[in-house]
């Protein structure tokens, strides 16, 4: 194999790959491997039940949501209340829109694909209201080792927020919220076993990993999509926990199996200090080929399509470095949770994942680049992929990449 080859192929793989960390000097082997591993997207998707709902009609729909979305919330102001995709007992995918109040303008405009709008109690705006009182509220307890709330998040759906606690601690919750004067009927309370879990896990012999100079030690994640920097600079991002777990690891290398190999570059455009879990680390000198697609086989790859917005209810996949694909169910668009005690804002699908699948690309069913995996709402450290792929009690909460684009526009999605 020739070394512009060999360099092509590592660069390629970098689009997936996990960075692993050891703080001891485990071998490969080592490593517990998932009970099941899927390959593609597609096994993903059928493995969670999902794949009956995957199809050109549906996607367009999925699509027409997020492109009227705008157009509907400056209509309808503030009595705006959600959007979501609704499935019908053919599987057929229907656009739904709700607003406090019937508006007569809405009825006469024209829109994408087939919308239905119904009218519901709270309005975004007032269920938004009520999710930063709740989370400021609650934030001093959220810096003790027993928080009384892990996190809020809307769901537009329901009309209602999802208040997330220790199910021993709901009743002081909702006495709390009582005092707020919070109208309880906006209230879900949902039973959460532990703070969030960040996917990044302790494991050496991999291929890429966060570290420095110092140290044989990585932490692994896994790379998301690729990016240009000012229209030149090419990097890759991943979850930012990758490197907060120990800053003093700067550098992300590839490794032959038994430690480190060739450096890649440094973190940067670090999303953390805006509350967001999304990093960039870079190419140093430009030495390596990064490609826009993400492998979807052993052996291919498919193009990585633009960045696009979620829909509540529409079907989404995840690719990490220990699991490989995973699919499920986009859920809240909107999941405060408190992260050491910090308020982090990020959205939530039914797809499971374990340590090492931090930082791995999520996708729409098209392909377009919508986000980053974080870690699990609640605390799972030995994650949550178990016999069954995909759709579960447990869901993941990923970072939007909208928001981290938002924060450092000269950065753009390698995409087709």
């Amino acid at each position: 194999m020739t070394i512009k080859k060999k360099i092509m192929l590592i660069a390629l793989a970098l689009a997936t790959n996990a960075v692993y960390v050891s703080a001891q000097d485990f071998s490969a082997d080592t490593y517990a491997k998932p009970e099941n591993f899927n390959f593609t997207k597609e096994q993903a998707l059928k493995a969670a039940g999902l794949d009956v709902y995957v199809n050109e009609e549906n996607s367009k729909q999925v699509q027409a949501l997020v492109k009227n979305r705008p157009k509907i919330q400056e209509i309808a102001g503030e009595f705006y209340a959600g959007s979501w995709i609704r499935y019908d007992e053919n599987l057929k995918a229907h656009q739904i829109f709700a607003t406090t109040a019937p508006i007569n303008k809405l009825k006469n405009s024209t829109f994408d694909g087939d919308v239905t709008f119904v009218q519901v109690k709270f309005s975004y705006k007032q269920l938004e209201a009520m999710k930063d009182k709740i989370m400021s509220t609650f934030a001093e307890s959220a810096q003790s080792s027993n928080p009384l709330v892990f996190g809020v998040a809307i769901d537009e759906e329901k009309n209602r927020l999802l208040v997330r606690g220790r199910e021993e601690n709901h009743n002081i919750i909702n006495s709390r919220l009582r005092l707020l004067g919070i109208d309880m009927g906006a209230i879900l309370l949902e039973d959460q076993n532990g703070p969030i879990t960040l996917m990044g896990s302790l494991f050496g012999g991999s291929k890429i990993g966060a570290s420095n100079a110092d140290t044989a030690a990585m932490l692994r994640c896994t790379a998301g999509f690729n990016v240009i920097i000012d229209g030149i600079y090419p990097g890759t991002i991943t979850s930012a926990h990758c490197w907060h777990y120990n800053t003093s690891w700067n550098k992300v290398y590839f490794a032959d199996g038994v430690g480190k190999g060739v450096e890649i570059g440094e973190f940067f455009a670090d999303g953390y200090l805006d509350k967001m879990d999304a990093i960039i680390f870079g190419n140093t000198n430009f030495v390596h080929t990064l490609f826009r697609k993400i492998i979807t086989t052993p052996n291919n790859a498919v193009s990585v399509k633009p960045v696009t917005g979620l829909s509540q209810n529409a079907k989404v996949c995840t690719s990490g470095g220990t699991n490989g694909w995973r699919c499920g169910t986009q859920k809240q668009l909107v999941s405060e949770a408190f992260v050491n005690g910090t308020i982090f804002k990020f959205s939530e699908a039914t797809f499971c994942g374990s340590g090492g699948d931090s930082g791995g690309a999520v996708v729409n069913e098209t392909n377009n680049a919508i986000g980053i995996y974080t870690g699990a709402v609640g605390n799972y450290p030995n994650g949550t992929c178990g016999s069954v792929f995909g759709g579960g009690t447990v869901n993941s909460f990923f970072q939007p990449l909208t928001q981290y684009l938002a924060r450092y526009p000269n950065v753009a999605i390698m995409s087709e």
